[in-house]
């Protein structure tokens, strides 16, 4: 719980934030070690159709091995990312 309230107080902070109509967050917790955990996550903007995170993140790693996407530019919009400077 801890990692969906930080990443959410970051979100909110952002001074340029669209407006979300429909918005989930996506954790994913792995182990580092036995007393360490790494989280992943993105969130989805259902209104917008598209994935974003708070930092720079290369989504190819997403997409690698679909079907006619050979760069990063055949995604289009579908991913982005908000600056938290």
């Amino acid at each position: 719980m801890q990692y969906s309230s930080s990443l959410y107080d970051k979100l909110w902070q952002h001074p340029d934030l669209p407006q979300f109509h429909h918005l989930d967050l996506v954790l994913e917790i792995v182990p580092k070690s036995q007393d360490a955990e790494d989280c992943q996550y993105y969130f989805v903007d259902h209104s917008r159709r598209v994935v974003f995170w708070l930092c720079e993140y290369k989504p190819s790693m997403i997409y690698d091995g679909v079907k006619g996407v050979q760069a990063d530019d055949h995604i289009g919009a579908t991913f982005y990312r908000i600056d938290s400077s």
